[in-house]
């Protein structure tokens, strides 16, 4: 292992799957539709920070609209979230930045999930600071929402605001 990868922000787990030629799934979400693609890191940039990797059309589209990326990687108990730096629509390729270690945590779906076919704000309120988000999916128990980083303990009471047209 070299100084530069040492020191770079890249996370050790991105750099030993790119090392061994492992695979990672993109995750990104486009309208309330999820979006998953297999992929591979094709090449590590130490100076910068980033990643390439290969992606898709819907990845692509998806892109134009939400910035922030998850790559999951299989049997594991976190993921990572990167910023999509660049996008190569010829080559199919992504440039990624600000990848950061995220802990996983696992689903607990007991009831029936429904995505709304448009876009609907949500207010998140915690700790005296209100956060902009978009509803993913709504149950009769709970919420996903998009979201940018926020720090909320799973379990804790939060106030959230929106209207579904209808």
């Amino acid at each position: 292992t070299n100084e530069i990868e040492q020191i770079s922000s890249i996370p050790k787990e991105i750099i030993r799957t790119y090392k061994t030629k492992g695979k990672l799934t993109l995750f990104s979400i486009y309208k309330g539709i999820p979006f998953a693609h297999t992929t591979s890191v094709l090449g590590v940039n130490f100076k910068n920070a980033s990643i390439s990797v290969s992606t898709n059309k819907y990845q692509i589209i998806a892109a134009r609209f939400q910035k922030t990326i998850f790559i999951l990687k299989e049997d594991s108990t976190y993921s990572f979230r990167a910023h999509i730096k660049e996008i190569d629509d010829k080559r199919k390729i992504f440039i990624l930045d600000n990848i950061e270690k995220i802990k996983r945590s696992t689903p607990k779906r007991n009831f029936i999930r429904v995505q709304p076919k448009e876009d609907v704000s949500v207010i998140l309120h915690y700790k005296d600071t209100s956060y902009k988000t978009k509803l993913y999916d709504i149950s009769i128990r709970g919420i996903c929402v998009i979201a940018p980083k926020i720090e909320i303990t799973p379990g804790k009471l939060i106030n959230i605001c929106f209207k579904i047209k209808d």
